[in-house]
Protein backbone atom coordinates (compact mmCIF):
# COMPACT_ATOMS: atom_id res chain seq x y z
CA UNK A 1 0.00 0.00 0.00
CA UNK A 2 2.78 2.35 0.97
CA UNK A 3 4.57 1.75 -2.35
CA UNK A 4 1.40 2.60 -4.27
CA UNK A 5 1.12 5.93 -2.42
CA UNK A 6 4.75 6.77 -3.24
CA UNK A 7 4.23 5.94 -6.91
CA UNK A 8 1.08 8.09 -6.97
CA UNK A 9 2.91 11.04 -5.45
CA UNK A 10 5.71 10.73 -8.03
CA UNK A 11 3.15 10.64 -10.87
CA UNK A 12 1.45 13.80 -9.53
CA UNK A 13 4.80 15.60 -9.26
CA UNK A 14 5.69 14.66 -12.84
CA UNK A 15 2.30 15.87 -14.06
CA UNK A 16 2.81 19.19 -12.20
CA UNK A 17 6.27 19.67 -13.67
CA UNK A 18 4.89 18.90 -17.13
CA UNK A 19 2.09 21.45 -16.74
CA UNK A 20 4.59 24.09 -15.51
CA UNK A 21 7.01 23.44 -18.35
CA UNK A 22 4.17 23.55 -20.87
CA UNK A 23 3.06 26.91 -19.48
CA UNK A 24 6.59 28.23 -19.52
CA UNK A 25 7.07 27.05 -23.09
CA UNK A 26 3.88 28.78 -24.24
CA UNK A 27 5.06 32.07 -22.66
CA UNK A 28 8.52 31.88 -24.16
CA UNK A 29 7.42 30.69 -27.60
CA UNK A 30 6.90 34.15 -29.17
CA UNK A 31 10.18 35.32 -27.66
CA UNK A 32 11.96 32.25 -29.02
CA UNK A 33 10.34 32.71 -32.41
CA UNK A 34 11.50 36.35 -32.47
CA UNK A 35 15.00 35.29 -31.50
CA UNK A 36 14.94 32.57 -34.16
CA UNK A 37 14.10 35.14 -36.84
CA UNK A 38 16.84 37.46 -35.60
CA UNK A 39 19.37 34.61 -35.62
CA UNK A 40 18.39 33.65 -39.17
CA UNK A 41 18.69 37.27 -40.30
CA UNK A 42 22.11 37.66 -38.70
CA UNK A 43 23.21 34.36 -40.24
CA UNK A 44 22.00 35.51 -43.66
CA UNK A 45 23.82 38.85 -43.38
CA UNK A 46 27.01 37.08 -42.35
CA UNK A 47 26.66 34.83 -45.42
CA UNK A 48 26.45 37.97 -47.58
CA UNK A 49 29.67 39.19 -46.00
CA UNK A 50 31.42 35.90 -46.75
CA UNK A 51 30.25 35.96 -50.37
CA UNK A 52 31.29 39.62 -50.73
CA UNK A 53 34.74 38.75 -49.44
CA UNK A 54 35.00 35.92 -51.97
CA UNK A 55 33.84 38.18 -54.81
CA UNK A 56 36.56 40.69 -53.97
CA UNK A 57 39.25 38.03 -53.67
CA UNK A 58 38.35 36.81 -57.14
CA UNK A 59 37.79 40.15 -58.92
CA UNK A 60 39.56 42.74 -56.69
CA UNK A 61 36.28 44.63 -57.02
CA UNK A 62 33.17 44.92 -54.81
CA UNK A 63 30.89 46.47 -57.44
CA UNK A 64 29.18 43.14 -58.21
CA UNK A 65 28.03 42.73 -54.59
CA UNK A 66 24.23 42.98 -54.88
CA UNK A 67 21.11 40.85 -54.55
CA UNK A 68 21.33 40.29 -58.31
CA UNK A 69 24.55 38.31 -57.92
CA UNK A 70 23.90 34.60 -58.45
CA UNK A 71 25.42 33.64 -55.08
CA UNK A 72 23.45 36.29 -53.18
CA UNK A 73 20.00 36.05 -54.78
CA UNK A 74 18.81 33.13 -52.64
CA UNK A 75 20.16 34.72 -49.43
CA UNK A 76 18.36 37.99 -50.19
CA UNK A 77 15.12 36.13 -50.91
CA UNK A 78 15.38 34.23 -47.62
CA UNK A 79 15.85 37.51 -45.74
CA UNK A 80 12.88 38.90 -47.63
CA UNK A 81 10.87 35.91 -46.43
CA UNK A 82 11.75 36.57 -42.79
CA UNK A 83 11.63 40.39 -42.80
CA UNK A 84 9.31 41.27 -45.66
CA UNK A 85 12.10 43.05 -47.58
CA UNK A 86 15.54 42.39 -48.95
CA UNK A 87 18.61 43.91 -47.29
CA UNK A 88 19.96 47.23 -48.53
CA UNK A 89 23.28 46.73 -50.34
CA UNK A 90 25.55 49.49 -51.65
CA UNK A 91 28.78 48.72 -53.45
CA UNK A 92 31.56 50.37 -55.41
CA UNK A 93 34.80 49.03 -56.80
CA UNK A 94 36.64 49.57 -53.53
CA UNK A 95 34.01 49.11 -50.82
CA UNK A 96 30.54 47.82 -49.96
CA UNK A 97 28.08 47.82 -47.07
CA UNK A 98 24.74 46.21 -46.34
CA UNK A 99 22.16 46.56 -43.60
CA UNK A 100 18.67 45.54 -42.58
CA UNK A 101 16.32 46.39 -39.74
CA UNK A 102 15.87 44.18 -36.67
CA UNK A 103 13.84 45.76 -33.87
CA UNK A 104 12.63 49.38 -34.00
CA UNK A 105 15.73 51.56 -33.75
CA UNK A 106 18.09 48.59 -34.20
CA UNK A 107 19.85 47.42 -37.37
CA UNK A 108 22.27 44.72 -38.39
CA UNK A 109 25.02 46.03 -40.62
CA UNK A 110 28.07 44.60 -42.43
CA UNK A 111 30.74 46.39 -44.43
CA UNK A 112 34.03 45.88 -46.26
CA UNK A 113 36.09 46.94 -43.22
CA UNK A 114 35.11 43.59 -41.71
CA UNK A 115 32.50 44.99 -39.34
CA UNK A 116 29.42 42.86 -38.69
CA UNK A 117 27.06 43.67 -35.84
CA UNK A 118 24.10 45.51 -34.41
CA UNK A 119 23.97 49.32 -34.62
CA UNK A 120 21.44 51.83 -33.32
CA UNK A 121 22.25 54.68 -35.71
CA UNK A 122 20.34 54.41 -38.98
CA UNK A 123 23.01 53.29 -41.49
CA UNK A 124 21.29 55.26 -44.27
CA UNK A 125 22.36 58.57 -42.72
CA UNK A 126 24.96 60.60 -44.62
CA UNK A 127 28.46 59.42 -43.82
CA UNK A 128 27.49 55.83 -42.99
CA UNK A 129 26.12 53.21 -45.42
CA UNK A 130 24.53 55.71 -47.81
CA UNK A 131 25.90 54.61 -51.19
CA UNK A 132 28.61 57.27 -51.08
CA UNK A 133 30.32 56.12 -47.92
CA UNK A 134 30.30 52.44 -46.96
CA UNK A 135 30.70 52.11 -43.19
CA UNK A 136 28.36 50.83 -40.50
CA UNK A 137 29.85 52.49 -37.46
CA UNK A 138 31.19 56.01 -37.80
CA UNK A 139 32.80 55.71 -34.39
CA UNK A 140 35.30 53.29 -35.89
CA UNK A 141 36.29 55.81 -38.54
CA UNK A 142 38.51 58.76 -37.66
CA UNK A 143 36.43 61.92 -37.40
CA UNK A 144 37.90 63.89 -40.28
CA UNK A 145 35.72 66.88 -39.42
CA UNK A 146 37.11 67.32 -35.89
CA UNK A 147 39.43 70.21 -36.83
CA UNK A 148 37.16 71.78 -39.44
CA UNK A 149 35.87 75.34 -39.18
CA UNK A 150 32.20 76.07 -38.44
CA UNK A 151 29.91 78.46 -40.30
CA UNK A 152 26.98 79.86 -38.31
CA UNK A 153 23.80 81.04 -40.03
CA UNK A 154 21.74 82.97 -37.50
CA UNK A 155 18.92 83.76 -39.92
CA UNK A 156 18.00 80.11 -40.47
CA UNK A 157 19.40 78.85 -37.18
CA UNK A 158 21.95 76.30 -38.30
CA UNK A 159 25.65 75.53 -38.06
CA UNK A 160 27.69 73.53 -40.53
CA UNK A 161 31.36 72.56 -40.69
CA UNK A 162 33.72 72.87 -43.64
CA UNK A 163 37.33 71.74 -44.33
CA UNK A 164 40.19 74.11 -43.54
CA UNK A 165 41.24 74.08 -47.22
CA UNK A 166 37.85 75.58 -48.13
CA UNK A 167 36.71 79.14 -47.67
CA UNK A 168 33.18 80.45 -47.19
CA UNK A 169 31.42 83.14 -49.20
CA UNK A 170 28.12 84.20 -47.52
CA UNK A 171 26.27 85.57 -50.55
CA UNK A 172 23.11 86.29 -48.55
CA UNK A 173 21.30 84.93 -45.52
CA UNK A 174 19.71 82.26 -47.71
CA UNK A 175 22.82 81.33 -49.73
CA UNK A 176 26.35 80.45 -48.76
CA UNK A 177 29.12 78.98 -50.91
CA UNK A 178 31.88 76.65 -49.70
CA UNK A 179 34.72 76.44 -52.19
CA UNK A 180 38.19 74.90 -52.36
CA UNK A 181 41.26 77.12 -52.35
CA UNK A 182 42.53 75.97 -55.73
CA UNK A 183 43.31 77.85 -58.92
CA UNK A 184 42.36 75.05 -61.32
CA UNK A 185 39.97 72.18 -60.86
CA UNK A 186 38.10 72.88 -57.65
CA UNK A 187 35.03 71.79 -55.73
CA UNK A 188 32.22 74.14 -54.78
CA UNK A 189 29.12 73.59 -52.65
CA UNK A 190 26.31 76.13 -52.78
CA UNK A 191 23.84 75.80 -49.89
CA UNK A 192 20.45 77.44 -50.47
CA UNK A 193 17.73 77.91 -47.85
CA UNK A 194 14.04 78.60 -48.43
CA UNK A 195 11.65 79.62 -45.67
CA UNK A 196 8.31 77.84 -45.28
CA UNK A 197 6.57 81.05 -46.38
CA UNK A 198 8.45 80.97 -49.68
CA UNK A 199 7.23 77.45 -50.48
CA UNK A 200 3.67 78.41 -49.58
CA UNK A 201 3.84 81.51 -51.76
CA UNK A 202 5.00 79.38 -54.70
CA UNK A 203 2.39 76.74 -53.87
CA UNK A 204 4.95 73.99 -54.33
CA UNK A 205 5.39 70.80 -52.31
CA UNK A 206 8.70 69.12 -51.59
CA UNK A 207 7.94 66.37 -54.12
CA UNK A 208 7.02 68.92 -56.79
CA UNK A 209 10.26 70.75 -56.08
CA UNK A 210 12.21 67.48 -56.52
CA UNK A 211 10.49 66.89 -59.85
CA UNK A 212 11.82 70.23 -61.08
CA UNK A 213 15.34 69.32 -59.91
CA UNK A 214 15.17 65.99 -61.74
CA UNK A 215 14.12 67.73 -64.96
CA UNK A 216 16.97 70.24 -64.61
CA UNK A 217 19.52 67.46 -64.24
CA UNK A 218 17.99 65.39 -67.04
CA UNK A 219 19.01 68.18 -69.42
CA UNK A 220 22.65 67.61 -68.42
CA UNK A 221 22.65 63.82 -68.65
CA UNK A 222 21.87 60.62 -66.82
CA UNK A 223 21.73 60.67 -63.04
CA UNK A 224 21.25 58.36 -60.09
CA UNK A 225 19.02 59.08 -57.11
CA UNK A 226 19.20 57.77 -53.55
CA UNK A 227 17.46 58.52 -50.28
CA UNK A 228 19.61 60.03 -47.54
CA UNK A 229 19.34 61.57 -44.08
CA UNK A 230 20.45 65.10 -43.13
CA UNK A 231 20.20 66.18 -39.48
CA UNK A 232 17.70 63.38 -38.88
CA UNK A 233 15.50 64.42 -41.81
CA UNK A 234 14.83 62.40 -44.93
CA UNK A 235 16.42 63.83 -48.04
CA UNK A 236 17.08 62.98 -51.67
CA UNK A 237 20.49 63.02 -53.36
CA UNK A 238 20.60 63.22 -57.14
CA UNK A 239 24.02 62.80 -58.77
CA UNK A 240 25.03 63.15 -62.41
CA UNK A 241 26.75 60.05 -63.75
CA UNK A 242 28.88 61.81 -66.36
CA UNK A 243 30.90 64.99 -66.85
CA UNK A 244 29.32 67.90 -68.71
CA UNK A 245 30.59 71.19 -70.13
CA UNK A 246 30.59 74.23 -67.85
CA UNK A 247 31.19 77.12 -70.29
CA UNK A 248 31.40 79.76 -67.53
CA UNK A 249 34.49 78.05 -66.12
CA UNK A 250 35.86 76.61 -69.35
CA UNK A 251 36.08 73.21 -67.65
CA UNK A 252 34.23 69.93 -67.49
CA UNK A 253 32.08 69.61 -64.39
CA UNK A 254 29.90 67.12 -62.54
CA UNK A 255 27.29 67.83 -59.89
CA UNK A 256 25.34 66.31 -57.03
CA UNK A 257 22.23 67.87 -55.45
CA UNK A 258 20.99 67.07 -51.94
CA UNK A 259 17.58 68.39 -50.88
CA UNK A 260 15.82 68.05 -47.55
CA UNK A 261 13.15 69.64 -45.35
CA UNK A 262 13.78 70.79 -41.78
CA UNK A 263 11.13 72.52 -39.65
CA UNK A 264 9.17 73.13 -42.87
CA UNK A 265 12.12 75.03 -44.38
CA UNK A 266 13.67 73.68 -47.57
CA UNK A 267 17.43 73.25 -48.00
CA UNK A 268 19.25 72.47 -51.22
CA UNK A 269 23.00 71.85 -51.48
CA UNK A 270 24.45 71.88 -54.99
CA UNK A 271 27.91 70.34 -55.06
CA UNK A 272 29.93 70.83 -58.25
CA UNK A 273 33.43 69.66 -59.11
CA UNK A 274 35.12 71.69 -61.84
CA UNK A 275 37.89 69.92 -63.73
CA UNK A 276 37.94 66.16 -64.24
CA UNK A 277 39.49 65.31 -60.88
CA UNK A 278 38.50 62.50 -58.49
CA UNK A 279 34.74 62.90 -58.21
CA UNK A 280 34.43 60.18 -55.55
CA UNK A 281 36.72 62.17 -53.24
CA UNK A 282 34.72 65.32 -53.84
CA UNK A 283 31.44 63.47 -53.25
CA UNK A 284 32.81 62.16 -49.96
CA UNK A 285 33.76 65.68 -48.85
CA UNK A 286 30.39 67.04 -50.01
CA UNK A 287 28.52 64.49 -47.90
CA UNK A 288 30.85 64.92 -44.93
CA UNK A 289 30.07 68.64 -44.92
CA UNK A 290 26.32 67.96 -45.03
CA UNK A 291 26.63 65.34 -42.28
CA UNK A 292 27.71 68.15 -39.90
CA UNK A 293 24.59 70.28 -40.61
CA UNK A 294 22.64 70.88 -37.40
CA UNK A 295 19.84 73.17 -36.29
CA UNK A 296 20.64 75.29 -33.25
CA UNK A 297 18.73 77.65 -31.00
CA UNK A 298 19.87 81.20 -31.70
CA UNK A 299 20.29 83.42 -28.65
CA UNK A 300 21.89 86.84 -28.15
CA UNK A 301 25.42 85.48 -27.64
CA UNK A 302 25.27 82.24 -29.67
CA UNK A 303 27.84 83.65 -32.09
CA UNK A 304 30.54 83.78 -29.39
CA UNK A 305 30.55 79.98 -29.18
CA UNK A 306 31.43 79.68 -32.87
CA UNK A 307 33.84 82.59 -33.26
CA UNK A 308 37.60 82.17 -32.92
CA UNK A 309 40.19 84.32 -31.14
CA UNK A 310 43.09 86.10 -32.82
CA UNK A 311 45.96 86.93 -30.44
CA UNK A 312 48.76 89.34 -31.35
CA UNK A 313 51.58 88.90 -28.83
CA UNK A 314 53.78 91.47 -30.61
CA UNK A 315 51.36 94.33 -30.00
CA UNK A 316 49.61 92.90 -26.96
CA UNK A 317 45.98 92.45 -27.90
CA UNK A 318 43.38 89.87 -28.88
CA UNK A 319 40.05 90.00 -30.69
CA UNK A 320 37.40 87.49 -31.77
CA UNK A 321 36.42 86.98 -35.40
CA UNK A 322 34.01 84.95 -37.53
CA UNK A 323 35.87 81.88 -38.94
CA UNK A 324 34.79 82.70 -42.49
CA UNK A 325 36.84 85.92 -42.29
CA UNK A 326 40.24 84.69 -41.04
CA UNK A 327 43.13 87.03 -40.09
CA UNK A 328 45.98 87.76 -42.50
CA UNK A 329 49.00 89.40 -40.86
CA UNK A 330 51.14 91.97 -42.67
CA UNK A 331 53.85 94.54 -41.93
CA UNK A 332 55.40 92.64 -39.03
CA UNK A 333 51.94 92.10 -37.49
CA UNK A 334 51.25 95.84 -37.25
CA UNK A 335 48.51 95.42 -39.86
CA UNK A 336 45.91 92.62 -39.79
CA UNK A 337 43.22 92.03 -42.40
CA UNK A 338 40.11 89.96 -41.55
CA UNK A 339 38.68 88.84 -44.88
CA UNK A 340 38.07 85.88 -47.20
CA UNK A 341 40.73 87.25 -49.51
CA UNK A 342 42.05 90.59 -50.68
CA UNK A 343 40.20 90.20 -53.98
CA UNK A 344 36.69 89.27 -52.83
CA UNK A 345 34.90 89.33 -49.50
CA UNK A 346 31.39 90.30 -48.34
CA UNK A 347 33.04 91.61 -45.16
CA UNK A 348 36.46 92.87 -44.24
CA UNK A 349 37.99 94.63 -41.27
CA UNK A 350 41.52 95.80 -40.56
CA UNK A 351 43.58 96.52 -37.47
CA UNK A 352 46.32 99.07 -38.04
CA UNK A 353 48.85 99.83 -35.29
CA UNK A 354 50.71 103.15 -35.28
CA UNK A 355 53.56 104.29 -33.05
CA UNK A 356 52.65 107.06 -30.59
CA UNK A 357 56.02 107.64 -28.87
CA UNK A 358 54.89 110.85 -27.13
CA UNK A 359 51.75 109.16 -25.75
CA UNK A 360 49.61 111.94 -27.17
CA UNK A 361 45.86 111.84 -26.71
CA UNK A 362 44.01 110.67 -29.81
CA UNK A 363 43.02 114.14 -30.88
CA UNK A 364 46.52 115.57 -30.41
CA UNK A 365 48.05 112.54 -32.15
CA UNK A 366 45.94 112.96 -35.28
CA UNK A 367 46.15 116.76 -35.34
CA UNK A 368 49.93 116.84 -34.86
CA UNK A 369 51.14 114.05 -37.14
CA UNK A 370 48.69 114.77 -39.99
CA UNK A 371 50.05 118.31 -40.54
CA UNK A 372 52.05 118.55 -43.75
CA UNK A 373 54.87 120.42 -42.02
CA UNK A 374 55.28 117.48 -39.63
CA UNK A 375 55.63 114.91 -42.40
CA UNK A 376 59.27 114.16 -41.54
CA UNK A 377 58.39 113.67 -37.87
CA UNK A 378 55.49 111.41 -38.90
CA UNK A 379 57.75 109.23 -41.03
CA UNK A 380 60.37 108.97 -38.30
CA UNK A 381 58.16 108.50 -35.20
CA UNK A 382 54.95 106.92 -36.49
CA UNK A 383 56.33 104.97 -39.43
CA UNK A 384 53.01 105.12 -41.32
CA UNK A 385 50.78 107.79 -42.88
CA UNK A 386 48.37 109.42 -40.41
CA UNK A 387 44.88 110.45 -41.52
CA UNK A 388 43.15 113.08 -39.38
CA UNK A 389 39.81 111.52 -38.58
CA UNK A 390 38.91 114.36 -36.23
CA UNK A 391 38.83 116.82 -39.14
CA UNK A 392 37.52 114.52 -41.88
CA UNK A 393 34.63 112.55 -40.37
CA UNK A 394 30.88 112.98 -40.52
CA UNK A 395 30.48 112.02 -36.87
CA UNK A 396 32.59 111.11 -33.82
CA UNK A 397 31.28 108.91 -31.00
CA UNK A 398 32.89 108.13 -27.66
CA UNK A 399 33.25 104.39 -26.99
CA UNK A 400 35.53 101.99 -25.12
CA UNK A 401 38.01 99.55 -26.61
CA UNK A 402 39.51 97.01 -24.26
CA UNK A 403 38.22 99.04 -21.33
CA UNK A 404 40.04 102.19 -22.51
CA UNK A 405 38.22 105.39 -23.66
CA UNK A 406 38.23 105.49 -27.46
CA UNK A 407 36.58 107.13 -30.47
CA UNK A 408 34.53 105.80 -33.37
CA UNK A 409 34.62 107.83 -36.56
CA UNK A 410 32.18 107.76 -39.48
CA UNK A 411 34.47 108.67 -42.36
CA UNK A 412 33.36 111.38 -44.79
CA UNK A 413 30.84 110.31 -47.39
CA UNK A 414 29.86 107.32 -45.20
CA UNK A 415 32.67 105.31 -46.77
CA UNK A 416 33.80 103.55 -43.61
CA UNK A 417 34.03 103.25 -39.86
CA UNK A 418 37.16 103.58 -37.72
CA UNK A 419 37.44 102.83 -34.01
CA UNK A 420 40.64 104.21 -32.53
CA UNK A 421 42.31 103.98 -29.10
CA UNK A 422 45.64 105.20 -27.71
CA UNK A 423 47.35 102.80 -25.33
CA UNK A 424 50.92 102.51 -24.02
CA UNK A 425 52.69 104.33 -26.86
CA UNK A 426 50.56 102.89 -29.66
CA UNK A 427 47.40 103.88 -31.53
CA UNK A 428 45.14 101.00 -32.57
CA UNK A 429 42.77 101.61 -35.50
CA UNK A 430 40.03 99.06 -36.29
CA UNK A 431 38.36 99.79 -39.62
CA UNK A 432 35.52 98.43 -41.78
CA UNK A 433 33.17 99.60 -44.50
CA UNK A 434 29.72 101.03 -43.79
CA UNK A 435 27.01 98.35 -43.89
CA UNK A 436 29.02 95.74 -41.96
CA UNK A 437 28.23 97.09 -38.48
CA UNK A 438 26.81 93.85 -37.04
CA UNK A 439 30.01 91.81 -37.39
CA UNK A 440 32.21 94.87 -36.81
CA UNK A 441 30.56 95.87 -33.51
CA UNK A 442 30.81 92.30 -32.27
CA UNK A 443 34.52 92.32 -33.01
CA UNK A 444 34.92 95.64 -31.16
CA UNK A 445 33.11 94.22 -28.13
CA UNK A 446 35.67 91.39 -27.86
CA UNK A 447 38.82 93.51 -28.30
CA UNK A 448 41.06 93.53 -25.23
CA UNK A 449 44.65 94.24 -24.31
CA UNK A 450 46.80 91.41 -23.01
CA UNK A 451 48.15 91.60 -19.47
Amino acid sequence: MRNKIIILVIILILIGVGVYLSHLYSKKAPERLERTIENRVINGMNQIQNVARAIYEENKDYSKVSCLHSELTSICKELDLWLGKEPIIYSSSGAYCSYTGLQPGEYYCIDSTGFAGKVTINPSEIGYCDGITFVCKKEEVKDETANWETYLNEGYGYAIKYPINYFVIPIAEDEVIFTEKKEKGYGEISLHSFKEEYLKSKKVTFEEYLTVQRKNLEEKGKFEEIETIVAGNKGIQITLKDWTDCPSEGLKCRSTVVSWMTNNDLYMAIGTLYGENNFDDFLKTNNQILSTFQLIKIEANTWEKYWKTYKNETYGFEIKYAPEYPPQEKDDKSFVLFSISEEISPFNATINILNNPQNYTLEKFYNFYSLSENKAIEDKEVGKPVYNYFKNSDSIDSIELGGIPAKKFLIGGRRGLVASVSYQGKVYEITTTVGQEKIYNRMLSTFRFLE
